[in-house]
């Protein structure tokens, strides 16, 4: 996977586009819309193609990850993009995963330069970069 040459121009049209969407489980959540959207803006490659629209609610989620043979969020992304190895090479662009309340226990965040954006039921949030558990190099 390599990102295009303007992959900070369609990342940041990517973030503009997703701003005012409402988060849908299975349809706009932080897999298959910030995540994938943000992956997809910068490769164009849709790594979350064949899971969106299968779930609908974070049970369902949990169930399609538990079905696919994942026992967490994390271990899912790591399916899909190279981990780093240390938490201090991360840079802008690159996918992490945080600690959420909820049947899942991770939420997919996107790395940014001062923080991690993240999707709440309210639409997109900021969390500390302190927070990222892991993160996967896109």
């Amino acid at each position: 996977m390599k990102r295009f040459n303007n992959w900070r121009s369609r990342l940041r049209d990517e973030i503009s586009r997703q701003t005012p969407l409402a988060h849908v489980w299975g349809t706009h959540d932080c897999v298959v819309g910030l995540g994938g959207g943000a992956v997809l803006a910068m490769t164009g490659e849709d790594i979350v193609a064949d899971l969106r629209g299968r779930y609908d609610s974070p049970e369902t989620a949990a169930a399609l990850l538990a079905d696919m043979g994942f026992d967490s969020l994390g271990a899912a992304v790591a399916s899909r993009l190279p981990e780093h190895e240390r938490l201090s090479k991360v840079n802008m662009g690159d996918i992490c995963v945080v600690p959420v309340d909820g049947p899942l226990s991770e939420a997919v965040g996107l790395v940014d330069v001062s923080h991690i954006n993240i999707l709440t039921p309210n639409g997109r949030g900021i969390v500390p970069r302190r927070m990222m558990t892991r993160a996967f190099k896109v």
